[in-house]
């Protein structure tokens, strides 16, 4: 009973979203977290989602989410999702975003708040990848979880991109 309520799948399920991500990508992904998008490319923002990191490339993935009331006034129909959601715009479709780290300047860590500004206005955790292109929006993220881990990686990716 108490397996309902575990935050992430365990052992094989888990293993087995990764190891077919990696066959997807043809690259091993370095970190991941959970996080948000938050702007920085043509899909608007805020999104809930996974980032992860391979040697280039940055992803970000959304999974569309089924929305409860939408199915329960429905009926429950079993039909096609995709075609559920061109059929009914508005509905939540899955994105994927990736940033090919050779367009990134720098990472842009989030900005320390001390004092009464963090009580007032909370601890920002906002991550900004600079681009080296003037016309091209920097990607903003949060993370929230495994971000210790997720921001180290992605350092070390983009200064082995620009030493090399």
């Amino acid at each position: 009973m108490a397996s309902i309520f575990r935050r992430t799948p365990e052992g094989p399920a888990r293993d087995a979203f990764w190891k077919r991500l990696e066959a997807e990508l043809g690259a091993p992904i370095r970190a991941y977290a959970l996080g948000q998008y938050l702007q920085g490319r043509d899909e608007p923002g805020p999104l809930w989602g996974l980032l992860y990191l391979t040697d280039e490339v940055l992803y970000f993935r959304h999974f569309a989410q089924v929305n409860w009331f939408s199915a329960f006034l429905s009926g429950g129909d079993e039909e096609d999702p995709e075609e559920a959601r061109r059929s009914r715009p508005g509905q939540e479709r899955n994105v994927v975003l990736e940033v090919r780290l050779t367009t990134v300047a720098r990472v842009v860590p989030p900005e320390r708040r001390r004092g009464l500004s963090r009580l007032l206005r909370g601890d920002d955790r906002v991550y900004r990848l600079e681009s080296v292109y003037p016309t091209v929006s920097d990607f903003a993220f949060s993370l929230e979880s495994r971000g210790e881990v997720f921001t180290r990686e992605l350092q070390a990716a983009l200064d082995r991109l620009q030493a090399g």
